[in-house]
């Protein structure tokens, strides 16, 4: 982990070199802090004993802003399937009470049941392709995290391809900057 910043860039665009410039992995590190706490106590002329144990992470506002990107929250598929399961009861229910028990309810009955399966694995197939889409977008846009920098001059986070941003605005930045390299990779 030595080497891993020596190919970044040392001077910020916008202020030039005067200006003191720093990974942003780094300078997130530098503004997280954990405090563990180990209390014992006792009480009642030592009738009572305990302990009493914490563990706090502190971040800085800028550390905040400079946290490495999360990934995206995948949808829930137990919630996803119940859902489905119960709108496919529905309409299987809303298919029986409209075929009257006539002999075309039987047909009517089955495409129902057919149409309704084709739409859940449908749902199901682009969910699972929007699961692998945004890991990927995830993985992407930590690797463009690990190359940003962060000028203490003018309080700005630079990008890989020279681009600054407000140190609020890192993770949008790059996200769509991530999201323009997948695109353009991809085509």
């Amino acid at each position: 982990m030595v080497g891993m910043f020596t190919a970044l860039p040392t001077c910020c665009p916008q202020c030039g070199p005067a200006a003191r410039v720093r990974p942003v992995p780094a300078e997130y590190a530098a503004g997280v802090s954990v405090t563990k706490t180990d209390t014992r106590f006792s009480a009642n002329g030592g009738r009572y004993r305990g302990r009493s144990r914490s563990r706090s992470i502190h971040h800085t506002v800028l550390a905040r802003y400079l946290a490495p990107p999360q990934a995206l929250p995948a949808p829930g598929t137990v919630g996803s399937a119940a859902a489905a399961l119960a709108g496919l009861c529905v309409v299987l229910l809303v298919a029986v009470a409209l075929s009257g028990g006539s002999d075309e309810g039987g047909w009517f009955l089955s495409t129902v049941t057919a149409a309704s399966a084709g739409l859940c694995g449908l749902i199901a197939v682009r969910r699972q392709r929007r699961i692998q889409r945004d890991g990927a977008l995830t993985a992407a846009t930590l690797g463009l995290w690990q190359k940003t920098m962060y000028c203490h001059g003018c309080h700005s986070v630079f990008l890989p391809a020279g681009r600054a941003v407000p140190a609020a605005r890192l993770h949008a930045a790059l996200r769509t900057t991530a999201a323009k390299r997948l695109v353009s990779s991809a085509a």
